[in-house]
């Protein structure tokens, strides 16, 4: 070995030396004994190139991964039986390799130990046995992976697992079942258990190759149709919005050039009334004069002369000047709203409120006949409405009709009438027991106990006292009554 090889990339393993000779431009591969096992010097369409393999390592499954330096290239080779398939990007490239035993570098093998992973030769076998430290599992050379591979035991790493658990859910080896921690569970054989599991895998592959991924596909393949699908009702809604837009801003031109056409015609109309107003005005003026030179000149004349001027002059007075008002312009402006729909408001524009009542939705209650009729309802919310009829029940339905609870009165007796609270407590009066009750968490309680009088009608104000109605006992009086909780104002 030259003073230049002495750093050429290394890599060594118990059985095997790797090294990647740049100046050789090759992968030379040897056993730990020094002799030569392959020697790879690129895939063989790069005759014209040169290989400069740089840096060599293998992964867990004993494939040999090498640098391309000049042509930045990784190369995978993967050693199985007899060949090995050296992978350069996408293209796979195969070169010789001679399978020899591991331990004495025989050149043909006829064992493997399917636990430690090495080739063995015939002499090699017994010796390879020999460790007891952990266990082995031999097979024929050719016969190399085609067995399933027991796991090690995760308590004991030099046991091979023979049994699984299913108590536990775990495999275990002789030494666990000697200890007794699996005395009384449910065991199996490791590689019964091991075929399950390979069939439970087999058809979920089966499953998601055949139903779930063409499923997962088909639907990918809509995404494109569906965002085609929006986009193209995007592109209508927004043609129709721009047509309606246009169409607005049209009827909006006509009428705006209508009123200005009406506007110039005003125009022309009052300041032909001005300038005749304008004329009268002066000629009003020019006679007001005279007069006024008149009557400097008669002072001293006789009384009859001063009222025929007096007269005169009064008439002059009595000329009413007229001007133009806006109401023809506010006239066209309100047509011009009418014509669109909206109506003026104090607070400005607003659209056109049908006199008619809508009817939103009817609530079915459990109310009827002639002994239990619906008699009171309360609300606080837009959700939930209290009812009551001539009975000691009170109902809470929500705008669907469904009923949501039901409470009877504390005493037995019939609801007279029934309020909700700003807080959402539901109250109501007990005509026959003189009283006032709250329900707070569906717990009755009463507020007021009444001497003399009988409660009725009940309402909640704004700011949540109680207005209650009641009659004397003699019923010869009725007075309202406001209560701020169980205090009377």
């Amino acid at each position: 070995m030259t003073k230049d090889n002495l750093f050429l990339p290394l890599h060594v393993t118990s059985v095997r030396i790797y090294v990647a000779d740049h100046i050789a431009r090759a992968v030379i591969v040897t056993s730990a004994a020094g002799k030569l096992r392959f020697r790879y010097s690129g895939p063989s369409f790069s005759i014209d190139r040169a290989f400069t393999p740089r840096g060599i390592t293998t992964d867990s499954q004993k494939r040999i991964i090498t640098a391309d330096s000049d042509y930045e290239l990784t190369h995978i080779i993967d050693q199985d039986e007899y060949t090995s398939t050296i992978q350069a990007t996408n293209s796979q490239y195969k070169a010789q390799d001679i399978i020899c035993c591991d331990l004495c570098d025989t050149d043909i093998p006829h064992m493997y130990c399917d636990i430690c992973h090495i080739n063995l030769c015939k002499p090699c076998v017994m010796e390879h046995l020999s460790d007891e430290s952990k266990d082995h599992k031999l097979v024929l050379f050719n016969k190399m992976g085609s067995s399933i591979n027991c796991p090690k035991c995760q308590r004991h790493s030099n046991k091979i697992c023979e049994l699984h658990c299913k108590q536990c859910n775990m495999s275990i080896c002789v030494l666990c079942v000697s200890s007794g921690d699996h005395e009384h569970h449910m065991k199996i054989d490791i590689l019964e258990h091991l075929r399950n599991r390979k069939d439970i895998i087999e058809k979920d592959l089966k499953e998601l190759k055949e139903n779930i991924h063409p499923q997962f596909q088909e639907a990918a393949s809509k995404i494109p149709i569906q965002r085609s699908g929006v986009r193209k009702i995007s592109l209508e809604l927004t043609a129709a919005l721009k047509k309606q837009v246009d169409a607005l801003h049209t009827e909006i031109d006509i009428i705006v050039k209508d009123m200005q056409s009406q506007c110039e015609t005003m125009d022309v109309q009052h300041l032909g009334e001005i300038a005749k107003q304008e004329e009268a005005l002066k000629q009003s003026i020019n006679e007001i004069n005279q007069v006024i030179l008149d009557l400097q000149n008669l002072m001293d004349s006789n009384g009859t002369q001063q009222k025929q001027i007096h007269k005169q002059f009064g008439i002059l007075l009595k000329q009413v000047i007229t001007y133009p008002t806006g109401q023809l312009v506010e006239t066209q402006v309100i047509a011009t709203e009418e014509r669109v729909g909206l109506t003026k408001t104090s607070g400005g524009m607003s659209i056109t409120i049908s006199d008619e009542p809508q009817v939103l939705t009817e609530i079915y209650t459990e109310f009827g006949g002639w002994f239990i009729r619906l008699h009171s309802l309360s609300s606080l919310s837009d959700e939930e409405i209290w009812t009551s009829g001539n009975d000691k029940i009170m109902k809470l339905f929500n705008l669907q009709g469904e009923l949501i609870k039901s409470i009877q009165t504390e005493s037995g007796n019939k609801v007279t009438d029934i309020a909700v609270t700003r807080g959402g407590n539901l109250v109501y009066t007990d005509y026959k027991d003189k009283s006032i009750n709250i329900v707070t968490d569906e717990q009755i309680q009463q507020l007021v106990k009444l001497q003399g009088w009988k409660p009725y009608g009940i309402c909640c104000t704004s700011s949540d006292d109680l207005l209650v109605i009641m009659d004397s006992d003699d019923r010869k009086e009725t007075r309202v009554v406001r209560y701020s909780g169980a205090t009377d104002k």
